[in-house]
């Protein structure tokens, strides 16, 4: 039993030994494959940039058009207000909302007849005063007369008395002395009373001129050429001085007021003062040039005006600034009318900006770069923005004229990035030029 145990141990170990000198020679046969296989080449593969589309950065020169939108408002409007009061007695036809009316048109008249009366009224004062006139003046050259004569008696008495009493004063009653004086005041009160005469006239013709106002007042009249926005008056009605019996506007001229940017006044340049016109009268000088559109009516109809002035403040809120805008003749340039409450577009004509890039609006990055493209890299540049709308940027500074601006979308990009511009690219190989080489392998 010890024996056969013996002997299987024995066998293990033989087994174990050969298996460990299999493993040994595996092993350098191994490193001896390794030690003279050949090695393979290495190849170089390059790195190859993004594809890119670009365009040479063309010049161009910008006519700048400031756009924005208002409200129409009319220029002039006021309230229709009697200056005297009384019954209504006639209404013109065109006194009502939407009614057009002319300048001096009688839109209301009231009833005359106390007007007239105190007219005549003044006017006998007038004649009367000046018949009282004509009598002081008679008056005064009575007095005048008067004095004259109690004059020569004193210079007769004066005489007669130098002749009987050489070298003696002559006493008061022989110069007639208490005569004269009698006369002189009758001369002086006669004067007096022709000034007062003369001040009733005066106080007449005022009194006359007044009546003449308000008899013609008794018409209201249109002081321009307008329309009616409201009324509220009819015949019959008593009105009083003061009263607002219409609301009317001047169809002369029509007014935008538009917000903008304090940034884009630098396109366009206001007048420094325009004078004050009344309406109906032409468009301030020296404004710009401005275009109003809008659809209205089913059609789109479009105006000319001109831009004249700020509102001379900045809105608190908004930031913005009012740019006035006028219209001239709103209801006659067009088949439709320019009224009051219509919302507008406008665009207002700026200056002519010349040398800029104009490139497709995409090619703007973050609003302030461009990526150009440098031989096989890609720069970016920090570039000056004049003018940007939905299609394209107008670049100032930056980029140079024939620079390639490149237009294609990348995801990630760094400066001096590898690219590869499209239509750059070698051509590919043609098939005998591939049969030619391999022959030469």
């Amino acid at each position: 039993m010890a024996d056969k145990a013996k002997k299987k141990k024995m066998n293990r170990g033989v087994m174990a030994a050969v298996c460990l000198a299999v493993l040994v020679g595996a092993g350098a046969s191994s490193r001896l494959l390794i030690a003279f296989q050949n090695k393979p080449e290495k190849e170089d593969h390059a790195i190859e940039g993004a594809l890119v589309e670009v365009l040479e950065a063309p010049t161009t020169s910008l006519a700048v058009r400031v756009e924005s939108q208002g409200q129409v408002e009319p220029r002039v409007q006021i309230d229709l207000v009697p200056q005297v009061s009384g019954k209504v007695v006639s209404i013109s036809r065109a006194l009502i909302a939407g009614g057009f009316f002319k300048a001096g048109e009688v839109l209301v008249t009231i009833e005359p007849t106390d007007y007239e009366l105190a007219l005549e009224r003044a006017q006998a004062a007038i004649e009367s005063a000046r018949g009282m006139i004509e009598l002081r003046k008679a008056e005064v050259e009575s007095a005048k007369t008067d004095l004259q004569l109690e004059q020569a008696e004193a210079e007769v008495s004066l005489a007669e008395w130098d002749r009987l009493h050489p070298g003696v004063a002559a006493p008061p009653l022989v110069a007639r002395q208490p005569q004269i004086t009698a006369a002189e005041a009758r001369v002086a009160s006669a004067e007096a009373q022709l000034v007062s005469a003369n001040a009733e006239l005066s106080a007449a013709v005022a009194s006359h001129n007044d009546a003449k106002l308000d008899l013609l007042r008794t018409k209201i009249v249109a002081p321009f050429n307008g329309r009616v926005m409201s009324e509220s008056v009819g015949v019959g009605q008593y009105v009083t001085t003061g009263q607002a019996l219409a609301t009317v506007y001047g169809t002369g001229v029509a007014q935008i007021v538009v917000p903008l940017e304090d940034e884009q006044l630098r396109w366009f340049d206001l007048p420094e003062g325009v004078d004050a016109m009344t309406d109906g009268a032409e468009p301030g000088r020296g404004g710009i040039p401005t275009t109003v559109t809008t659809a209205f009516g089913g059609k789109l109809s479009t105006w000319q005006g001109q831009a004249v002035r700020t509102t001379g403040q900045v809105d608190p809120r908004s930031r913005m600034v009012h740019v006035v805008i006028e219209v001239d003749r709103p209801y006659e340039q067009t088949d439709a009318a320019l009224v009051p409450g219509m919302f507008v577009d406008v665009s207002i004509e700026g200056r002519l900006v010349r040398d800029l890039i104009k490139v497709p609006r995409p090619a703007l990055r973050n609003n302030d770069k461009v990526w150009v493209a440098d031989g096989d890299k890609l720069r970016v540049r920090d570039v000056g923005v004049a003018r940007a709308d939905r299609d394209f940027a107008y670049i100032s500074s930056g980029i140079e004229p024939g620079e390639r601006v490149i237009v294609s979308a990348i995801e990630f990009v760094v400066d001096e990035m590898a690219i590869r511009v499209r239509g750059d690219e070698p051509a590919a190989p043609t098939a005998d030029a591939k049969t030619q080489e391999a022959d030469r392998s």
